[in-house]
C-alpha cells in the first residue's frame, strides 16, 4: 500500500511540475522518490525472506518431528522381527548372519535432514567391515518372509540336515546382502563457491571428501563455469560488465559444475563409483554414470 500511494505522489507532482516548467525541481524530486522507492522495495523483499525462512524452519522441524514418529513405529514393529531373524538365522545353520536396526540421517542441499529407518545386514558377524543397508521396506516385505519360509522347510525336516550339503549360493538373496545394488557412502562434497560470488570461473580446484565421521576419504577435482544470463534466461550477459553478484539482481545465474575425478578414496570401493547430488528445486537426485575398476574414477 505504501508503495502504490507512493506512486500517486510522484504523479501528482510530475503533473505539477510539468504545469509549472520547473524541470530541474521535478527531476531532483523524481530522484528523491526512487530512491525511496527502491529502499521500500529492499525492505519489502528481505521481510519477505525472513519470512519464508521461518516457515522453512518451521516446516523443517514439523516434517523432523513426523520422521521420528514414523521411525518410532518401525522400531517398535521391527526391533522384534529383527531379533526373529538373528534367532532363525542360527537355527538354519547361518550362525554368521547378523541384522540390526539404522537410522539413516541424509543432509539435503537445503540444509534439511531427512532420516528413514534401515536394516543393516552382516553376512558374517564377526566381520563388520562387509555389510548392506536394506530399506526397511525390503528387509520387511520380502526379507523376512524369504527367511520364514527357508525356516518352514528346515522346520518341515526337523532340523534333521547335513550342513556339509547345504547349498548357499542363493543366501545372498534370501538374508537379503545381496539384493539389488548395495551402494557405500563414501563420503560428502562440499564447495565453497566465493570466487562465484565475485563472478570469477573456477578452472581447477580440489575439495576433500568428507566421511561421516568428519575424516578425508578422498579428494574431488573439480571446476565451475560462471554465466549471467538476462531476464529471458536464455540471453548470455558479458560476465565481466558486473563486480559481483549484488550487481547481477534481476537476472539470472547459470553455474556449470564438471566433476573431472575423485583420488584418493579408499580402494575397497573402487570397483564400481558414482556420485549423487540433488539441486534444491529438484525432487529427484541426480546421479553419474557409474565408473567400474577405476582407481581414480
Amino acid at each position: 500500500m505504501e508503495l502504490d500511494e507512493m506512486k500517486k505522489q510522484i504523479e501528482a507532482q510530475k503533473a505539477k511540475f510539468a504545469n509549472n516548467g520547473m524541470k530541474e525541481e521535478r527531476a531532483a524530486f523524481e530522484e528523491k522518490m526512487k530512491a525511496q522507492e527502491a529502499a521500500l522495495e529492499e525492505e519489502r523483499r528481505r521481510s519477505q525472506d525472513n519470512y519464508d525462512r521461518m516457515m522453512k524452519e518451521k516446516l523443517d522441524q514439523e516434517n523432523r518431528m513426523q520422521q521420528f514418529r514414523e521411525i518410532e513405529i518401525k522400531l517398535s514393529e521391527g526391533i522384534p522381527k529383527i531379533a526373529e531373524m538373528n534367532t532363525i538365522a542360527k537355527e538354519c545353520f547361518r550362525e554368521g548372519v547378523f541384522y540390526e536396526p539404522h537410522i539413516q540421517t541424509e543432509v539435503k542441499p537445503d540444509g534439511s535432514k531427512v532420516s528413514k529407518m534401515m536394516v543393516r545386514v552382516y553376512p558374517d558377524r564377526n566381520n563388520i567391515e562387509e555389510s548392506s543397508l536394506l530399506p526397511w521396506e525390503v528387509f520387511n516385505d520380502k526379507v523376512y518372509f524369504e527367511v520364514k519360509e527357508l525356516y518352514e522347510t528346515y522346520e518341515e525336516k526337523n532340523f534333521e540336515i547335513d550342513e556339509t550339503t547345504i547349498d548357499k549360493d542363493d543366501d545372498g538373496e534370501i538374508f537379503g546382502w545381496s539384493l539389488s545394488e548395495s551402494w557405500h557412502h563414501i563420503g560428502s562434497i562440499y564447495y565453497f563457491l566465493l570466487s562465484v560470488y565475485n563472478l570469477i570461473d573456477i578452472q581447477k580446484d580440489e575439495t576433500p571428501v568428507i566421511d561421516s565421521k568428519g575424516a578425508i576419504a578422498g579428494k574431488m577435482n573439480y571446476g565451475v563455469t560462471v554465466e549471467v544470463l538476462d531476464t529471458d534466461r536464455t540471453t548470455k550477459l558479458n560476465v565481466l560488465d558486473y563486480e559481483s553478484l549484488q550487481e547481477c539482481v534481476g537476472k539470472y545465474l547459470r553455474l556449470t559444475v564438471d566433476l573431472r575425478r575423485v583420488v584418493d578414496i579408499p580402494e575397497k570401493y573402487t570397483f564400481k563409483t558414482k556420485c549423487k547430488y540433488q539441486f534444491l528445486d529438484q525432487e529427484e537426485p541426480f546421479e553419474t554414470k557409474v565408473c567400474e575398476k577405476m582407481r581414480e574414477p
